[in-house]
């Protein structure tokens, strides 16, 4: 039976297992944030996003829903009241 110095032909796996890791690790560093928000950049700065398609005040939006029966006047003098707190 051989020895167990005899087997020194597993060193390059270790090594390679440890490069890996390191290289998952550091993708985890410099793209983890990325991964997890869609509009962070390299260094978790914000580059922007989908282009907006214009921001809609919500008042606005009050006053379509109460045009279109959504909501009841006084649930609009409700709400209203809450926006302008």
């Amino acid at each position: 039976m051989a020895a167990p110095s005899d087997f020194q032909w597993w060193w390059p796996f270790g090594f390679i297992f440890f490069i890996f890791l390191l290289v998952m690790v550091m993708r985890l560093v410099f793209y983890g944030r990325h991964w997890r928000r869609p509009y962070y950049g390299y260094w978790g700065g914000y580059y922007g996003g989908p282009p907006a398609q214009g921001h809609v005040p919500a008042e606005e939006i009050l006053r379509q829903r109460l045009a279109r029966g959504e909501i009841d006047e006084a649930e609009y003098k409700r709400l209203k009241e809450i926006l302008e707190k």
